[in-house]
C-alpha cells in the first residue's frame, strides 16, 4: 500500500566518516521526498560538525536517545562490527534501515536481523551500490538488448595499495581487508552468475607487510549461469578494481574506480589493424568515460550508484515494497566471504 502522506520522509544519518558524508548524505540530499533532520556519531564533536555542515537540525552522541525521534529510515554507516548492534536497535525502534556493506560480521547474525525486520514489517537495505553504478546499468543494458550475447564467466580484479585512502579499523575484521572490499566483487558476481558456491580458495602473505596471512586471496566460484573468478592482492604498489564479464559477443571491462564501462565486441580476425583498431576502441571509450566521471567528480556527482539505490531504498519505503537489495542478498555474501576464509585455511 503506498504512502498517502505529502510529507517528507525523515532520515537519521548514523557515522560521520568519509562514506556518509561524501556518498549517502549527498544522494538523500538529491532526492527530494526526503529530509535529513537527525545525526548521530559516537563523537559528539563530529556529530555538531556533520550538523552544521548539511543544516541537519539534531545530533545526538547517545543511540538512545538518536533513535527516540521520530525517523522513517535510518542510515548506518559506522565500522562492520558495528552494524548487527545498530540494526537490531533501529528495527525495535521501528525505523527502515539502509546499511553499509559487509552488513553485518557474521551470516548468521543477518539472517537474524532479516528474520526481525520481517516481524516487524520493515526493511533492511545493504548498500551494494556498484549494482546501480553508471556503468554497471550501461553493461546490463547491453545484456538485455543482446549485443554482447549471453554471459560465459565473470572475473573480479581487487587490488589495493596502502597508499590510499583505507578504513583504520579494516585489521579489526575476520580476513581484514578482504572482509571490507571483497563484497563489492562478489555481489556484482551473483547478480550475474546466479547463486554462487565456493569451489576452492587459496590466500599468501609474505609475513612482511602490514597484512597478517591475507597479502593475497585468489577463489573460484561456481554459479548457476557460469563461473567466476576473484583475484585479490592487498599491498600492492598501485589500486585498481575491475570487473569483466566474458560473454558470447564481446568481453566488458567495468573500470569500478572511474565508473567506466569498456565494451570490446567480437573480432573478425586478430591481425595487425584488427589489434591497434582494439586498442584505439578501447582507449577511446576509457579516455571519454574517464573525462565523463571526472566532470561529475568535480560537480560532486560521482556517486558510484548510492544515489540510484538510495532512491530505489526511498521507493520501497515509500511504496511498501521490496528494496533493491535485500537483508538475504546480504548475508549471503558474507557467507561467501566465510567460506573463502575456511576453505583458504593458513596462508601458505
Amino acid at each position: 500500500m503506498k504512502n498517502s502522506s505529502n510529507s517528507k520522509l525523515k532520515i537519521g544519518i548514523i557515522g560521520g566518516g568519509w562514506v556518509a558524508t561524501t556518498r549517502h548524505i549527498p544522494s538523500f540530499l538529491s532526492d527530494k521526498r526526503t529530509q535529513i533532520t537527525t545525526f548521530f556519531d559516537r563523537d559528539i564533536n563530529k556529530a555538531a560538525l556533520a550538523a552544521k555542515k548539511y543544516d541537519i537540525p539534531l545530533y545526538f552522541d547517545q543511540l538512545d536517545a538518536f533513535l527516540k525521534e521520530p525517523l522513517d529510515a535510518v542510515s548506518i554507516c559506522t565500522p562492520p562490527f558495528t552494524h548487527a548492534e545498530i540494526i537490531r536497535a533501529a528495527l525495535v525502534a521501528g525505523k527502515h534501515v539502509l546499511v553499509e556493506k559487509p552488513m553485518t560480521m557474521t551470516s548468521s547474525e543477518g539472517k537474524e536481523l532479516e528474520q526481525l525486520a520481517s516481524k516487524k514489517g520493515l526493511l533492511v537495505c545493504p548498500t551494494h551500490n556498484f549494482l546501480y553504478s553508471r556503468s554497471m546499468q550501461k553493461a546490463q543494458g547491453m545484456l538485455r538488448s543482446g549485443k554482447a550475447g549471453e554471459i560465459c564467466w565473470a572475473m573480479g580484479m581487487q587490488i589495493s595499495s596502502w597508499r590510499r585512502r583505507l578504513p583504520t579499523w579494516s585489521n579489526e575484521l575476520p580476513g581484514g581487508l578482504f572482509f571490507d572490499e571483497a563484497p563489492h566483487l562478489l555481489y556484482l558476481m551473483g547478480h550475474f552468475l546466479g547463486n554462487l558456491q565456493v569451489e576452492n580458495a587459496w590466500r599468501y602473505s609474505d609475513g612482511k607487510g602490514l597484512l597478517k596471512d591475507m597479502e593475497r586471496v585468489e577463489t573460484r566460484l561456481r554459479g548457476e549461469y557460469g563461473h567466476g573468478y576473484l583475484t585479490s592482492w592487498f599491498g600492492a604498489p598501485y589500486s585498481e578494481w575491475l570487473f569483466t564479464l566474458f560473454c558470447s559477443k564481446a568481453v566488458l571491462v567495468l573500470d569500478l574506480f572511474r565508473d567506466v564501462l569498456i565494451c570490446m565486441p567480437s573480432e573478425r580476425s586478430h591481425g595487425p589493424l584488427d589489434v591497434i583498431n582494439s586498442s584505439l576502441r578501447g582507449i577511446l571509450q576509457h579516455f571519454s568515460g574517464s573525462s565523463i566521471s571526472g566532470l561529475r567528480y568535480l560537480r560532486g556527482r560521482l556517486l558510484y550508484g548510492h544515489d540510484v539505490l538510495i532512491r530505489r531504498f526511498i521507493d520501497a519505503v515509500t511504496d511498501n515494497t521490496e528494496p533493491p537489495v535485500t537483508a538475504q542478498d546480504g548475508w549471503q555474501v558474507i557467507e561467501l566471504i566465510e567460506n573463502i576464509l575456511e576453505q583458504s585455511g593458513t596462508a601458505d
